[in-house]
């Protein structure tokens, strides 16, 4: 099945943020060749978790409003201002692509949300022992992806502050 991409004009049943052929050429543009040596089919995949991701860990925190109540992502978005400056309504943000593109090639070898198990304090096997710091984080975080998308997030849980 081809991947469905949102080009900003609501298209049905999106998929990504970022069509195959896009990824491709950002990839290329910065060297990662590991994208390139997959194939078509797990490209379309890695996208999919990718947008998935984006979809679960930023639903609620973008600004601005989505545009249709049937709309199958949460871009396109309407009010969205960024440095007092709108973004068009028909477009997705070029951070926005390049956060999925990232997240894709990421998704590609390892799972983006894992599950969790009970954080181990202490092990000992033979005459190794490890010990976790009790107070870091659980689960793996990706610096990179807020700091691209820091520009469309609202802070303000959701709720909509007009002047």
């Amino acid at each position: 099945m081809s991947l469905i991409t949102e080009d900003g004009s609501l298209v049905s049943g999106a998929e990504s943020y970022i069509s195959v052929a896009d990824a491709d050429s950002f990839f290329a543009g910065i060297g990662k060749t590991a994208w390139a040596a997959m194939s078509a089919i797990k490209k379309e995949q890695s996208l999919r978790k990718a947008t998935s991701y984006l979809e679960l860990k930023y639903f609620g925190t973008w600004k601005g409003l989505r545009i249709s109540s049937e709309q199958t992502l949460s871009w396109p978005r309407l009010g969205v201002i960024v440095d007092r400056f709108p973004v068009a309504s028909n477009v997705i943000p070029p951070e926005i692509k390049v956060a999925c593109a990232k997240l894709a090639l990421r998704a590609s070898a390892e799972e983006l949300m894992p599950d969790l198990e009970r954080k181990t304090v202490r092990e000992t096997v033979g005459p190794i022992t490890e010990e976790y710091d009790p107070h870091s984080t659980q689960s793996k975080t990706f610096p990179e992806i807020p700091a691209l998308l820091r520009p469309y997030l609202s802070f303000t849980n959701g709720i909509l502050l007009v002047r």
